[in-house]
């Protein structure tokens, strides 16, 4: 019985010090002629995406989710012809941890 209760007491306290899990992945924008761009969403390591989403602008800023993809275990997707803009790509994964990160091409930047 002590054995078992110091092997909780140790797992709880080794709970709250394990870091979480930092989504990593990579976003590549190319031309897909006629003013409109193709997003492709690379994941970094052996990380899976399980939603993908992509935004006008932050949520969190009144933005608009435009397009998704749900309840998938992929590491490469690609949204595709998407007018010339600025997006943001939000990434989940299975643990429910996500990262968002600006994506696409607008005229201001040419």
């Amino acid at each position: 019985m002590k054995y078992i209760m110091t092997t909780a007491l140790l797992m709880f306290f080794l709970a709250g010090k394990i870091p979480a899990q930092v989504i990593d992945f990579e976003i590549e924008t190319t031309d897909a002629g006629d003013d409109l761009i193709n997003i492709t969403i690379t994941m970094s390591g052996n990380n899976y995406a399980s939603d993908i989403s992509l935004w006008d602008k932050e949520p969190w800023n009144n933005g608009k989710e435009i397009k998704s993809v749900k309840d998938i275990e992929i590491q490469v997707y690609t949204f595709e012809n998407l007018p010339k803009d600025n997006y943001i790509v939000i990434v989940t994964d299975s643990n429910g941890n996500s990262r968002g990160k600006p994506a696409g091409f607008s005229d201001n930047n040419e």
